[in-house]
């Protein structure tokens, strides 16, 4: 049980009640127990209900702190309302006999030590004076033979013949007088000189009433009508039209009519004001064809003379560089390390016969890892060159080398915080950081899980900072893919995916609705919904701390979930001896707070992994925006390659079904279907799923009228097509899209069904693109 305080240590109270309770019979001996109850309660003033505590009970003589005359130890369990009852003489003894108690030399006191966990740690010490000493047990240890029978008393008195009667008849010196009526009948009219009551005294009725007050017509009708004095309305107070209005405005015709043609003194706008076309604009630009037709062909002074590194518009085509050296040449060469691009000759001098580059005199030093030394001949020094940064061209003017930044990178841009990140022209997660100043980016994955963070074992898992090196931690665990579930989790999405540390987790959690929004928009995308998620930081040995996606009031004072004393909520409440204690209401935590919790609690776990400078930047340029229905064409827009039938993000991406197709003449089983995808198109397109093809049905008139229209294979109406759903080891869904005439022949009914097929048997196959 934790107890919640905020600077004030609370013990737990224990409210005792002790009882006695025995029976002694004649000739029999006296049995040496004594019936012993307590409610015990913890520092909350809360009822321990239902629990297993430790007990020992102590018999101590003269004083409170006396003489240890007896002492048992008990293990019994509360009830459900915190009481508990033992038999003191039927526990364990650890001293003394209740026999060998002497009770003519009291005074005698019950000592009481409880621990509420069950153990032998008694933290809970009441003592209680006995201050009447069990008699049974005194007389026993007097001895004197007493049978307990009345008779067997010496000196009893003389009683008189009332003590054994009861009757008022056998009293004796009865008073002299007689009784009126009313006090053997208790009759009211046996009453002598009885008030005279008013008639309403007993009917209760109020036209018994005397000098009533004379009420208006209204207090018993409640009719509007009998009002008097009632004011005079306008005819518009019960009418409630409008016309019926005094002194009514002089309102002009488009105040009812609402139309614009109704106004006044209007403008007289251009035609393109009302038309909204381009063509009745005056005074347009005369625009170059490629304004209008956006292809590269129409462009002009396009470049020539293309280079392995750039073209004479000094458009950068090539930015992965190689350094090689070749004697005294220092040479740059183009990513196949096969063409020179510039060539650096290095001085040669003697070493004088020596081979021991350590015995050299005046050898170039650098000041920092990554110092790239270099030779300049017109100053006769080295020159040092420090590390550039990921993405820079190391380039070469007049004989010095430095880091510059490409000019231009064909087709890309960066990626933005909070976007959608696309790898191979697939959705990988979502960009949570992009730092162009250290070159860094962080991606969220798309799903999630609820695991355990590990083993109560302390790993060093301590920076708050840096997820990867708490994994490398981890990873150093025995069995740690087993024993610690979330980091295993973590890594099921790739080797470089990681759990994030408690500052990257903040990161996460304080933009949580704009990222969910995002995630909303991603096909397989998984909001982040727990309320708390696991960090890679661990606090101590049976802890590690995690972060609050929300705002979060937690009522349970035995929660597992721990954080700052601040946010603890108390009041003060009174108790029975009229002492003041802090008790527990809430443990109230902001959304993007860090917490802790046991290490085999289970929580959210999402995971993250650090981008590179150049996949930051590798954001396809945006060639304009696609709308369901468009032809998809590759990069260079000459070969279409499907038709959209999905977009999101106002057309930036979406996904195409394919215009190939493995027809009816050409069937493929499911893992022929797989290597048809990746050899005929390529692996960014895939089978699609059954809920897909459900999406694609959904539009399957519209893509045929498309596809037939520009003369591409159509959907097929009758045969069944694979879907890359599985339905156990050996079979998978195929896709059929019935079309049937509606009443009247004329409109297609869209049709979709689902159904089991083995993977040896034969469909087509078509497949889609996520752009």
């Amino acid at each position: 049980m934790r107890t919640i305080t905020t600077k004030v240590r609370c013990l737990a109270a224990i409210c005792l009640s002790f009882m006695i309770a025995l029976s002694v019979h004649a000739q029999q001996s006296v049995p040496l127990k004594m019936s012993y109850q307590a409610v015990v309660r913890d520092g909350a003033n809360k009822l321990l209900e239902n629990k297993v505590i430790g007990m020992r009970i102590s018999i101590r003589q003269g004083s409170a702190n006396g003489y240890l005359a007896y002492r048992e130890t008990h293990t019994p369990t509360t009830n459900a309302n915190g009481l508990v009852s033992i038999i003191i003489g039927e526990g364990q003894p650890s001293s003394g006999t209740v026999a060998q108690i002497d009770w003519s030399q009291g005074p005698y006191f019950a000592e009481t030590e409880i621990d509420p966990t069950g153990g032998k740690n008694y933290t809970i010490t009441s003592t209680t004076q006995l201050l009447s000493v069990p008699f049974a047990l005194y007389a026993e240890k007097a001895g004197n033979g007493f049978d307990g029978k009345y008779e067997s008393l010496s000196g009893v008195p003389t009683l008189s013949r009332v003590a054994e009667t009861g009757s008022y008849n056998d009293l004796e010196d009865k008073p002299e007088f007689e009784f009126a009526d009313v006090a053997t009948s208790g009759e009211y009219e046996d009453l002598v000189n009885k008030p005279e009551f008013a008639e309403v005294a007993t009917s209760g009725a109020y036209e018994d009433l005397v000098g009533k007050p004379k009420f208006a017509d209204v207090a018993t009708s409640g009719a509007y009508e009998d009002l008097a004095g009632k004011p005079k309305f306008a005819d518009v107070a019960t009418s409630g039209n409008y016309n019926t209005l005094n002194n009514l405005p002089d309102l002009k015709k488009v105040a009812t009519s609402g139309s614009y043609k109704d106004l006044k003194d209007t403008l007289d706008f251009a035609k393109v004001a009302v038309s909204g076309q381009y063509k009745d604009l005056s005074g347009t630009p005369e625009l170059a064809e490629v304004a209008t037709t956006g292809s590269y062909k129409n462009l002009i002074d396009t470049p020539k003379n293309i280079s392995e590194l750039t073209n004479d518009a000094h458009y950068i085509v090539n930015e992965k560089q190689k350094l090689k050296l070749e004697g005294s040449n220092l040479s740059i060469m183009d990513e196949t390390g096969e063409n020179t691009i510039n060539t650096v000759v290095l001085p040669s001098s003697s070493t004088g016969g020596v081979t021991d580059y350590e015995q050299l005199t005046n050898k170039p030093e650098g000041t920092k890892n990554g110092d790239l030394l270099y030779w300049n001949s017109s100053e006769k020094k080295w020159n040092i060159l420090g590390m550039g940064l990921e993405g820079q061209i190391l380039s070469i003017s007049n004989g010095q080398l430095s880091w510059t930044e490409p000019s231009f990178i064909i087709n890309t841009e960066a990626y933005n915080e909070g976007e959608v990140f696309y790898k191979s022209g697939q959705v990988e997660g979502i960009i949570i950081k992009s730092d162009p100043m250290t070159r860094s980016g962080l991606l969220l994955s798309l799903n999630e899980s609820t695991t355990k963070w590990g083993e109560k074992e302390y790993a060093a898992a301590i920076d708050s900072t840096n997820g990867t090196s708490n994994m490398s931690a981890i990873a150093g665990m025995t069995n740690w893919e087993s024993n610690y579930p979330a980091f295993s989790y973590a890594r099921t999405a790739g080797d470089s995916w990681y759990l994030p540390s408690t500052e990257e987790l903040k990161l996460i959690l304080q933009n949580v609705d704009k990222i969910n929004e995002e995630l909303a928009t991603v096909t397989g995308g998984t909001p982040l919904s727990q309320d708390f998620y696991w960090a890679s930081t661990e606090r101590d040995l049976n802890n590690a701390y995690g972060v609050s996606s929300k705002d979060v009031s937690i009522k349970d004072p035995d929660s597992p979930i721990h954080a700052n004393e601040k946010y603890i909520i108390t009041e003060t409440v009174k108790s029975s001896t009229g002492k003041d204690s802090l008790v527990f209401v809430s443990l109230d935590i902001p959304k993007g707070e860090r917490i802790y919790a046991p290490k085999d609690t289970k929580l959210g776990v999402r995971a993250i992994r650090k981008l590179s400078w150049s996949e930051l930047t590798s954001k396809p340029v945006s060639q304009g925006s696609y709308k369901v229905g468009d032809i998809y064409y590759d990069a260079h827009k000459t070969i279409p390659l499907g038709i959209v039938y999905q977009v999101t993000q106002n057309g930036a991406h979406g996904k195409v079904l394919s215009i190939k197709e493995c027809n009816a003449e050409n069937t493929k089983t499911w893992a022929e279907a797989g290597e048809w995808v990746r050899s005929e198109l390529s692996p960014n397109w895939v089978i699609p799923t059954a809920k897909e093809w459900k999406d694609i049905a959904a539009l399957k008139t519209t893509l045929n009228t498309i596809l037939v229209k520009n003369n591409y294979p159509s959907l097929n109406m009758t045969a069944p097509y694979w879907s890359s759903t599985e339905d156990g080891a050996d079979k998978a869904i195929i896709i059929n899209m019935p079309a049937s005439p509606a009443e009247g022949g004329s409109t297609i009914i869209e049709g979709f069904e689902e159904e089991s097929s083995l993977k040896t048997n034969s469909a087509l196959v078509r497949a889609i693109l996520e752009f």
